[in-house]
C-alpha cells in the first residue's frame, strides 16, 4: 500500500510534457548560444575585427606617458624659475630697505614724515611678498 501511495504522489507531481514546438524553439536557442560561444572562443570574425584595438590602446598609452613626462619636465623648470625670481625679489627688497635706512640717516626728513613713509614702504613690501608667495 505504501508503494502505491508513492507512485500516485509522483504521478501527480510530474510536470506535463512540453509541446514539440517549444522543444524545437529551445533547441534552436541552445544551438545559437553554442555557435556564439564557439565563435567567441575560437577567434572567429569578431576577434579579427577587434584585432586593431590592441595596437591602438598601446599607442594611446604611449602618448599618455609621453605627455605626463613632458608636463613633469616643464613644471619642474617653471618651479625652479619661480624660486629664482622669489630669491631675486627678496634680495632687491633687502637692498631697498638698506637704502631707505641710509637715506634716513643722511636726509633732513622729519621723524614724523619718515615714519609715515617707512610704514608705506613696509606695507608695500609685505603686500608684494604676499602676492609673490600666492
Amino acid at each position: 500500500m505504501d508503494l502505491a501511495a508513492k507512485i500516485r504522489t509522483q504521478f501527480r507531481e510530474r510536470q506535463p510534457e512540453q509541446k514539440p514546438e517549444n522543444k524545437l524553439k529551445y533547441a534552436a536557442r541552445r544551438e545559437q548560444d553554442v555557435d556564439f560561444a564557439v565563435e567567441t572562443l575560437g577567434g572567429g570574425t569578431t576577434g579579427k575585427r577587434r584585432l586593431w584595438l590592441i595596437p591602438a590602446l598601446f599607442a594611446l598609452s604611449a602618448v599618455a606617458v609621453f605627455a605626463a613626462v613632458l608636463t613633469a619636465i616643464s613644471v619642474r623648470g617653471s618651479w625652479r624659475d619661480t624660486l629664482q625670481l622669489r630669491a631675486e625679489i627678496a634680495r632687491l627688497e633687502l637692498n631697498n630697505m638698506k637704502r631707505l635706512l641710509n637715506l634716513r640717516e643722511h636726509s633732513t626728513i622729519s621723524d614724523e614724515n619718515h615714519t609715515r613713509f617707512a610704514r608705506r614702504i613696509t606695507t608695500a613690501i609685505v603686500v608684494g611678498q604676499a602676492e609673490n608667495t600666492s
